[in-house]
């Protein structure tokens, strides 16, 4: 370390869509620690980049991230009584270090058409029980998520879609399965 500190101070680690997995926060805790520890011996100053939509202002960042328990993934919602600018900029503090937030509200679109169809299974959150509960849950959404995009591609082949899915791994399935119909699709119109 004292080799690497001699030639490089200054370093900067980037995560990108911390909140599509359960487990991303606790990667960031791990990631901050692991740097804390050379940071005073070899003089490191290292800055942690986190990139995600979901990710808008302090009490977001304060509720998700102060805790390491892994927890199922969640929508944040929050009132925004601030003007939406192209791009904004926010200092404060977290776990006493300096933050700052950079917003970015951007769409190169004219027209902008959002579907949201809830899907919501209240039940007391109990590990165990979660991972077995979970999953007709996940199955249901994931076929009407389909169900939706093979309609719209028939009905409007020209419009562009765009589905807002954090879960990689649901999301690899999502493009599997459409790349499918659209094979299908295409030998049954020739």
């Amino acid at each position: 370390m004292r080799n690497i500190s001699s030639r490089i101070k200054h370093i900067f680690v980037m995560v990108d869509e911390i909140t599509g997995d359960e487990n991303g926060v606790n990667l960031l805790h791990e990631i901050s620690k692991f740097f804390r520890q050379f940071t005073e011996e070899y003089g490191f100053n290292y800055k942690i980049i986190v990139a995600d939509a979901s990710i808008v202002n302090p009490d977001v960042i304060n509720q998700h991230f102060s805790s390491t328990v892994s927890e199922p993934n969640k929508i944040f919602f929050r009132q925004n009584f601030s003007k939406n600018l192209p791009l904004s900029i926010e200092n404060f503090t977290f776990k006493k270090k300096p933050v700052t937030i950079i917003n970015s509200n951007d769409y190169p679109a004219k027209i902008l058409k959002i579907t949201y169809k809830l899907f919501i299974e209240s039940i007391e959150f109990h590990e165990e029980l979660y991972l077995q509960k979970n999953k007709p849950l996940k199955e249901a959404v994931q076929k009407q998520i389909i169900k939706d995009i093979k309609y719209i591609l028939k009905n409007n082949p020209s419009e562009q879609i765009i589905v807002y899915i954090q879960d990689k791994e649901k999301l690899a399935e999502l493009i599997t399965q459409i790349k499918r119909f659209r094979k299908f699709e295409g030998k049954k119109t020739v």
